[in-house]
């Protein structure tokens, strides 16, 4: 928009807590171990202490929150506090609230409009006024009925509709179809195991979105740094198997010997590197033979990579292992993690992901491969392809999930071995 970086700071509601807490912990009563929801609420006593106003709006003139549907509760008291010495604008969409897990999130009716004039809402639908307005203004349509959780009729709209009755083969099959069209292509899945399992069928063609958290990642560091010997080459095999697909028999031989406790590879003259590589995780400099090993699973014949992410995480962790020694894998890994969260999202052009990972995010084309979701989940969905939309159901009539159900995780077929060739 062409200001200047100097004159504005942009920060998280997260990261923008904590540092004033860590910066006045007696002012603010902060604890190292206080848990993040209490976090924002020290940050609100401190920001409505004088001392803070006073260096708050010496230093700011006004204060921008974007995506205030996904604020808690605790988090929209911090924001009241710092409104109190700022001019402060927020913008929000009470339907694209999908954020609230453990911890409830910010009722609109209750807790914003009474300290907020409300604007005229936006009710033009800029995303597809060029590329497909008759979807922009029938989404517009529909909102309501999503709102009030009615269902949501696909007979006469500007959806292509594909009605299955395989949902799993018509999953995979409208993934391929979608490689060939011109633009950006999101295909959404309700369930971490549903989009891993379906990229690891797509021989790497998709990339499958990671969570901001990157809890595997950080899971994983931990395992790696505490394993030691064959513990330590499984685990970061069974790492691998998490990123490729189509890893080589051998390296299944190779796992398979290690969990029966048997690290003799003498008699497996074949593929030395790849042998090599796990006897110096074994007996050797475990963080370079780590790095080593996954380049060569990288790097071998029919071998794909389909969470390019979170390979691309680990390898950044372990190569920082090796410049500080000392440092535990799990710190560099959270560092890492926290950096990245001020990085542009994923801009491959086809990716599988979920509701929760795309909202705020636009695509060419958007492809919803399972429509048992929530109201909130449903609209997010249905808003992110700006030239089409492409629903998969068994009927032409969408029921949208009660509030209060539990919507079931599917499980997998088979085991991370059945996709070597």
């Amino acid at each position: 928009m062409g200001v200047p970086q100097k004159r504005y700071h942009l920060d998280t509601i997260a990261r923008f807590a904590l540092m004033h807490a860590r910066s006045y912990p007696r002012m603010a009563r902060y604890h190292d171990w206080l848990p993040f929801n209490d976090i924002y609420s020290s940050a609100a006593n401190l920001f409505r202490q004088n001392a803070l106003r006073k260096v708050i709006s010496s230093r700011f003139s006004f204060l921008f929150v974007d995506e205030y549907q996904d604020c808690t509760s605790t988090q929209h008291d911090m924001i009241l506090s710092l409104s109190e010495s700022l001019s402060c604008i927020i913008l929000g969409d009470p339907l694209q609230g999908i954020f609230g897990f453990d911890i409830p999130l910010v009722d609109w009716p209750t807790q914003v409009d009474p300290h907020f004039e409300q604007l005229a809402p936006l009710i033009t639908p800029y995303r597809w006024a060029k590329t497909n307005p008759a979807l922009g203004e029938w989404l517009i349509g529909i909102r309501g009925s999503i709102e009030a959780g009615e269902q949501i009729d696909l007979l006469n709209a500007p959806v292509n509709h594909i009605q299955t009755t395989d949902l799993a083969a018509d999953q995979l099959r409208l993934c391929y179809h979608s490689i060939n069209l011109q633009g950006s292509v999101v295909s959404l899945l309700n369930w971490p195991n549903q989009a891993q399992d379906i990229c690891r069928k797509l021989k790497g063609n998709f990339l499958c979105a990671e969570t901001m958290e990157m809890d595997d990642l950080l899971q994983a560091a931990i395992v790696i740094d505490q394993a030691d010997g064959s513990d330590l080459a499984l685990e970061v095999i069974k790492f691998a198997s998490c990123c490729f697909s189509g890893l080589p028999e051998y390296v299944k031989h190779i796992h398979d010997k290690l969990r029966n406790h048997d690290a003799d590879f003498s008699h497996m003259r074949k593929h030395p590197a790849f042998i090599e590589s796990v006897r110096q995780i074994v007996h050797g400099e475990k963080i370079k033979a780590c790095i080593t090993f996954l380049r060569l699973c990288k790097s071998a014949s029919g071998v794909y990579l389909f969470r390019g992410e979170l390979y691309s995480g680990m390898m950044k962790v372990l190569e920082e292992k090796l410049l500080t020694p000392n440092q535990d894998l799990k710190i560099i890994a959270k560092e890492w993690i926290e950096k990245r969260r001020f990085w542009s999202k994923n801009t491959r052009r086809l990716v599988v992901s979920r509701p929760l990972l795309v909202k705020g995010l636009e695509y060419d084309h958007c492809f919803v491969l399972d429509t048992k979701l929530k109201k909130h989940e449903l609209y997010v969905s249905l808003t992110r392809g700006a030239k089409t939309l492409t629903v998969l159901n068994d009927s032409n009539i969408i029921r949208i999930a009660p509030p209060t159900t539990r919507i079931s995780r599917p499980s997998m077929q088979g085991t991370l071995w059945d996709y070597i060739p």
